[in-house]
Order: structure tokens, then C-alpha cells, then sequence
């Protein structure tokens, strides 16, 4: 009966000392598998968002200095001139176009006056034009939004004095002010100039503005710093000592500008006038 007793104890032991080894290995899978869950990996494995920081923060800070290096090469001063010479339209200069022939000599190419007001402008050539029949005219009148052109021989004297009631019709291309003041201002290309300085020019105050045209040449503007308004355009290239040469000169001598400077009734073909085809 004591053996008996003694064996049943034995196997509580042993049944005992298997429970406290299992209960030992119990806790090691809820670690491990804490270890690779979702919390694991936010906090000890970079993301995917981490990478991507800085290559963008790499591209904004280039950005950044090219937008800081073209705002060092724009000279707010051009976008000044320009603001000033978009608000006239209204306003009186005579041309005068000179060029550099092929033999290196200088020819005056053409030269008029130029009244614009709006989309009308009145272009007064010096001396009579010919147009055909031995018909002559020395007016034209245009008209930028219904692209038509008129004109009209007005200068005192015998070219005119049987036509003096005619307006003639002519070809608006032919006849057209491609280069104006505007036209030319409202055509830069702001980061493209440069301000090389300032000073007077038929007694008025001038911007400098040099840039290089598409021909590889460089072309400078003496910009009137009260209208905005060149008033005189050089485009010019340097030769084998470093010394400027002339290939274009353009002379916009101004004669007036702003409101009430033009009157409609100077920029429009005179009533009363007999349109010839």
C-alpha cells in the first residue's frame, strides 16, 4: 500500500515538472509574431515615404536656385519700361530706317512719318510714291483690325493737284508699319535683355537695353524712360578687333505721346473722297 502511495506521488512530480517546462515555451510565439506585425515594421523599418523625401526635397532646392538666378538676370526695371509703353497708344514719330549695303556702305532705306492712334495709323511718305496710271499718293491710312489700306496723294503741287480727291486702295502688306515703338517693346523677351546703363539721347533720358537676336547679332534700344518707347534701335555684331559694326539703325524721333496727342480725324481717311480700285 506504501509503494502505492509512494508511485502515485512520483507521477504528480513528473506530471508537474512537464507542465512548468511547456508553460516556459508558451510566451515565445506572441513574441516573435509581435516582432513582424504591422507595429514592428513602422517603427524599425524605413518607409517607403522616407526614401521619397529626399530626392524632392533635392529637385525643390534646385528649382529654387534657377528661379533665384533668373530673378537676378531680370532687371524689374525692363518690366517698368514695359508697363509704361503698354499704356500709350496714342502717339506721333517720324521713322527713319538706315542700313549697311553688302559693299560696307550705309544706305537710308526709308523714312516717314507715323501717326497711331488705336488700331489706326496715318503714314506720310516725304515726297509722292507711284502707284499706277500716273497716279501718285503720299498719304496711307490703315486700319490693323479690318486690315486695309488707303491712299491718298495730298502734298501740294502738280503730282497731286487732279487725284487730290481720290483715295486709292492698296496692298495692306505692302503697305503695313511692322516696326513700331510698341511692336517693339511688347516683342522682348524679359530674361533674354539686359540693362547696360543710362543716358540722353536727343535730349531725353534713355534706358540702354541689350540682348542678342536670333541671327547672332546684338541689338540695342535706347528706351525713353518716361513713355517706355525706344527711340532708337541698333543692331549691330563686332568684328575681328572687338569693334562694333552698324548693320541696322533705326531713328523713332518722337514727336508726341499720350492722350490727345492723335486725333481720329488724322488717322482716318478724309470724308467726302472717292475710293479707286
Amino acid at each position: 500500500m506504501k509503494n502505492n502511495f509512494l508511485y502515485v506521488i512520483g507521477l504528480l512530480l513528473v506530471a508537474l515538472l512537464l507542465m512548468g517546462c511547456s508553460s516556459t515555451k508558451l510566451p515565445t510565439t506572441p513574441e516573435s509574431s509581435s516582432g513582424n506585425g504591422i507595429t514592428g515594421a513602422v517603427i524599425n523599418v524605413p518607409t517607403s515615404e522616407e526614401k521619397v523625401i529626399t530626392p524632392i526635397t533635392n529637385v525643390e532646392e534646385e528649382v529654387q536656385e534657377e528661379s533665384k538666378e533668373a530673378l537676378s538676370f531680370y532687371n524689374p526695371k525692363i518690366k517698368e519700361l514695359r508697363d509704361r509703353s503698354a499704356q500709350v497708344d496714342n502717339y506721333d514719330f517720324n521713322y527713319k530706317s538706315i542700313i549697311m549695303t553688302s559693299t560696307g556702305l550705309y544706305l537710308d532705306e526709308t523714312s516717314y512719318r507715323v501717326k497711331i492712334k488705336g488700331e489706326k495709323i496715318k503714314k506720310t511718305y516725304p515726297e509722292p510714291k507711284y502707284w499706277k496710271r500716273e497716279i501718285f499718293y503720299n498719304d496711307v491710312y490703315l486700319d490693323a483690325a479690318q486690315k486695309t489700306a488707303y491712299g491718298v496723294c495730298s502734298k501740294t503741287g502738280i503730282t497731286c493737284k487732279d487725284i487730290k480727291n481720290n483715295t486709292y486702295v492698296l496692298n495692306y502688306i505692302a503697305e503695313d508699319v511692322t516696326i513700331t515703338p510698341r511692336i517693339i517693346m511688347d516683342e522682348l523677351i524679359p530674361t533674354q535683355v539686359k540693362v547696360t546703363g543710362e543716358t540722353y539721347y536727343d535730349k531725353r533720358k534713355v534706358i540702354l537695353l541689350e540682348f542678342a537676336t536670333p541671327e547672332g547679332n546684338q541689338e540695342r534700344l535706347f528706351v525713353d524712360d518716361f513713355y517706355g518707347l525706344p527711340l532708337r534701335q541698333v543692331i549691330f555684331k563686332s568684328n575681328e578687333d572687338n569693334e562694333e559694326v552698324r548693320l541696322v539703325d533705326r531713328i523713332f524721333d518722337l514727336i508726341g505721346a499720350g492722350n490727345g496727342t492723335v486725333k481720329f480725324s488724322e488717322v482716318n481717311v478724309p470724308e467726302g473722297m472717292k475710293v479707286v480700285e
